[in-house]
């Protein structure tokens, strides 16, 4: 997934699964708008904790 992806500022839901993404880049910590991350059928390990600590998960 592109770091790019912190230039959607204005993003508020963003729904990724079954994309076999093994990693989230840190930059979605600045989606200051995000309100709700769907990871679901991934391949991630770990979450950052820059990420883990919002209340954004469904």
């Amino acid at each position: 997934m592109p770091d790019a992806i912190a230039n959607l500022t204005n993003l508020r839901e963003l729904d990724l699964s079954y994309n076999q993404i093994s990693e989230i880049p840190e930059a979605i910590a600045n989606l200051t708008n995000l309100r709700e991350l769907v990871l679901s059928y991934n391949q991630i390990s770990e979450i950052p904790e820059a990420i883990a600590c919002k209340d954004i998960w469904k």
